[in-house]
Order: C-alpha cells, then structure tokens, then sequence
C-alpha cells in the first residue's frame, strides 16, 4: 500500500527512512519509508524522509527507526524451488552418506543461508531424507533458528530405474538412493501416507528421467495408475503434487 502521508498510530514496529522502495509493482524505485508491523507491510510513504533516524522520534508512532542512508528497500524474494538439505557438497553421495545429526545442522545451515540472501519464504523440492524439511519448518516458524517461510517436502518419489534410484546394482540399498523408489499404486500410496504422517506439505514425484540416470528427460517411468494413486492420496490431505 502506497501512502503520500504517514499516520503514527502509536503501534510498534519498525519503520525504515531514507530508503529508494523498489515495490515490485513494476513502478520504478522512489523515494520513501516503509513501516513493517510482525511480518506485514503496513504502509509506505512517498517522498523524502520526514522523519530523521531517531527511535526516539515523536512521529514514529512507537515504532523503532531504521536509517537506509539511501539504500534500496525492496520485497522479500521467493524460491520456488529450495532443497535446504542439500547443501554445497561436491555430488550426491556426500549428502547421501551424512549422518542424520549433522544433516540436521547442515540444513539449519542453509535456511539461514538463503535468508541471508534476501529469499524470506520458499517452497522445498525434495529432501535429502524424511523429516529434514518438516523439521527445518518446525524450528523456523517457532523462532529458534532463522530461515525463510517454508513449506517442507520429503524425499523424491520414484520408480525403479528412475531419477533418484541412485543404489548401485551390487549394493541394493534404499539408504543409498536419492528419493524413495516404488513399484505399483500401493507401494505409492503407502510413501505417500507414510510422508504425510510426518508432515510435509508437498509430494515431490519424479515424473521424467535426466541424463545421469541414463534415461532421457522425455522418458516417462512412473504409470499413469502410479501418478494417479499418489494424486489422489495427496488430495485426500490437501496436499499437493510437484
């Protein structure tokens, strides 16, 4: 909301002068200052800073002043894409073979990595392993590490063979595979469950094959009963499919 007038109200929060507000509306950078209330953006003000950089100034209705000295103020961004438990290793099975304690931290890690870099919400596209997203959430929303808004995922669907069945054929392990492989409607319609149960709020399937797996992305391995089955589960839950 965009304001040629500033109304204190006597409410805290915090109010950023001296800023250039980049709006995301499409409308070039201006002028102004920004009151941001919890996690909301109550108002902007357009124009030059009228209110110095004091907190203790009269007009800040309460809340506590932030001097941009000239800088850009502009939206959090957001990733649509986020595998927070998948950190800057050199390849797969690095992040494969963490033990569990240590991807905890690693993946706290990279929360606040990526808030850092302006991202304040996100959406998970796989985890590493079941409950590394849920959890990541969890501490997030309760204030006890930083990180952006996020809506957790689990481990990737897939099929034998297909993108993320990564166990070698001489060692066939399902701790070695990148997302959790099935076979049929019900061995999906369990994971699905199973990973509902945990607390994800997306089911990742991988619906298309890549160049490493030796089958090519216009290669469909998952049967249209497979899709369907986990389609419906999710719905059941008001989930959704990605």
């Amino acid at each position: 909301m965009a304001d040629d007038s500033w109304t204190g109200n006597g409410s805290s929060g915090t109010l950023f002068t001296n800023v250039r507000v980049l709006d995301a509306t499409g409308e070039y950078p201006y002028t102004g200052e920004v009151l941001v209330q919890g996690n909301r953006i109550k108002q902007i003000t357009k124009g030059s800073p009228r209110f110095g950089s004091s907190s203790s100034s009269s007009y800040s209705g309460g809340a506590t002043v932030i001097d941009g000295m000239g800088a850009t103020l502009m939206p959090g961004m957001i990733d649509a894409h986020l595998h927070l438990s998948w950190n800057n290793a050199p390849g797969i099975d690095p992040i494969q073979m963490m033990e569990i304690e240590e991807h905890m931290l690693v993946t706290m890690e990279m929360a606040k990595l990526v808030l850092d870099a302006g991202f304040t919400a996100g959406r998970g596209a796989a985890a590493a392993k079941p409950r590394l997203d849920v959890v990541a959430k969890k501490f997030i929303n309760q204030g006890r590490f930083p990180g952006p808004r996020y809506l957790a995922a689990g481990p990737e669907i897939t099929t034998v063979g297909g993108l993320g069945d990564s166990a070698p054929s001489h060692i066939p392990h399902e701790g070695l595979n990148l997302g959790i492989v099935v076979s049929g409607p019900e061995e999906i319609r369990r994971t699905v469950r199973q990973l509902i149960k945990y607390g994800v709020d997306s089911i990742k399937l991988n619906l298309s094959g890549e160049s490493i797996t030796g089958m090519g992305a216009e290669e469909t391995p998952m049967s249209e009963e497979e899709v369907a089955m986990a389609a419906s589960e999710a719905r059941c839950r008001n989930k959704v499919l990605s």
